[in-house]
């Protein structure tokens, strides 16, 4: 079994890598790990933003006025990332969770994964019984 756990923002092909594995007859189940601030800013006024994987003279800077407009759009943005993420996954039949950076590791996969939970940016289940997290419910493992 394949774990991943990122952001998934990146440049590179994050979608390749789970086809890969799944070429593979890996079973893969994503984790995607964002911040509070990054879910849901909440700021105003004029601000500088710098890219946190890059460092020294590399690292992308914006400097722009965050306004209700540009919060509104941030956030459809993200909307439709996580969106896209979901589709994609389970079109793959790969188990999805969206965990939130201040949320306990445990906690979430007890509560969200492994039992379903009430969130609805909880695992998906894209075949199967959609109460657990078994692979033996995925007609894929069958």
């Amino acid at each position: 079994m394949a774990f991943i756990l990122s952001d998934l923002l990146t440049d590179s092909d994050w979608r390749a890598a789970v086809d890969l594995l799944l070429s593979r007859r890996r079973e893969v189940m994503l984790i995607q790990v964002l911040s509070p601030a990054e879910l849901d800013p909440q700021l105003s006024g004029r601000h500088t933003f710098c890219d946190a994987e890059e460092t020294g003279a590399r690292a992308s800077r914006l400097t722009m006025d965050v306004d209700r407009d540009a919060l509104r759009a941030y956030r459809e943005t993200v909307r439709q990332f996580l969106a896209e993420t979901r589709r994609f996954c389970a079109s793959r039949a790969v188990p999805y969770m969206l965990m939130r950076s201040d949320e306990r590791a445990e906690e979430a996969l007890r509560t969200k994964g492994l039992h379903g939970g009430t969130d609805p940016m909880s695992f998906v289940y894209p075949a199967g019984c959609g109460r657990c997290w078994r692979w033996a419910c995925s007609p894929r493992y069958a």
